[in-house]
């Protein structure tokens, strides 16, 4: 069965940057002295695949293509943007969420700590974030919308130079249904142009994602998504467990390897709800967060403009 092929595919540019070029400038949560023996086995056990990866060599060859420069010019591209873009790009930011306000206070399910359920839980709503997820050094806003007072959406925008405008280069529709208390999702960086979203539902049959979104320069688009599937056997006497990375089987040693080496990427959490994986929970407690309450956000807006 193939190994690494989740990682190998939609993090081929923070590979191949680390080994050709050392250092990109970004630093794992974890201690990265082991970056060498990690590169080493990945090859080994590329070398050692016999089924071609998961999307075609040219589609990886652009991949690593786009994120290399990408993760090469994110400092001097940071350096370049103006005072006059990030005014003009927070005032676009503050624009939107003052036109969403009430979508973004319906989202009022966030909190989940007073209910007894604190594992992970913020203790306030904070469905807005900005973080430079595409790595052209300009932040991106992260918005959650509430619909009908039942499932709420999460929106990235980022701001266009030539237009002038912001655009939405995300959307997630369904992404957090009022049921239960409310979802249990985690959206962290990962390297330069690539997220990483974790959701968690079910009741008796229950599903565990772990998707990458890669950044192409117009738009995030889903680049790899590994999922644990568990259900009660008829009579209840047992769960049963299945592995799927891009929809096709794979064995729990595989699901596991390619979601621990997902974790070692994360340094931070942009917004995260009720997580109730515990190795989610061991990664993310170490890290900084990003999320913001509408007023908070409003505030800090209004104080770069």
């Amino acid at each position: 069965m193939k190994k690494r092929v989740f990682v190998s595919c939609v993090l081929a540019a923070a590979m191949l940057l680390s080994a050709c070029s050392g250092d990109s400038g970004r630093r794992s949560r974890r201690d990265r002295d082991d970056d060498d023996d990690r590169e080493s086995r990945r090859e080994r056990e590329t070398e050692e695949t016999e089924e071609p990866v998961l999307i075609t060599v040219e589609e990886t060859r652009a991949s690593a293509t786009t994120a290399e420069t990408t993760a090469e010019t994110a400092a001097e591209t940071a350096a370049a943007v103006s005072d006059e873009v990030r005014t003009a790009a927070y005032t676009g930011y503050l624009e939107l969420i003052e036109e969403n306000e009430d979508e973004i206070r319906a989202y009022n399910w966030m909190s989940t700590m007073s209910a007894g359920r604190g594992v992970m839980a913020p203790t306030e709503e904070v469905p807005l974030a900005l973080y430079d997820v595409t790595g052209d050094g300009l932040e991106e806003l992260f918005m959650m919308k509430a619909d009908n007072n039942m499932y709420a959406t999460l929106y990235v925008y980022t701001y266009d130079v030539p237009s002038q405008s912001c655009y939405n280069i995300l959307t997630l529709e369904y992404f957090d249904v009022l049921a239960g208390g409310g979802g249990r999702y985690a959206i962290a960086p990962l390297d330069p142009g690539f997220l990483f979203v974790y959701t968690s539902s079910g009741d008796e049959e229950w599903t565990e994602r772990y998707t990458v979104y890669q950044y192409n320069g117009a738009v995030l688009f889903q680049s790899g998504v590994i999922q644990e599937h568990s259900y009660p056997t008829d009579d209840y006497s047992d769960t049963i467990y299945e592995y799927t990375m891009n929809e096709e089987a794979i064995t729990e040693d595989d699901f596991d390897s390619a979601r621990d080496e997902v974790y070692d990427y994360i340094e931070g959490v942009l917004q995260y709800n009720y997580i109730s994986d515990s190795d989610m929970v061991t990664v993310l407690s170490g890290v900084d967060s990003y999320a913001m309450s509408y007023d908070d956000m409003h505030d800090y807006l209004s104080s770069l403009i």
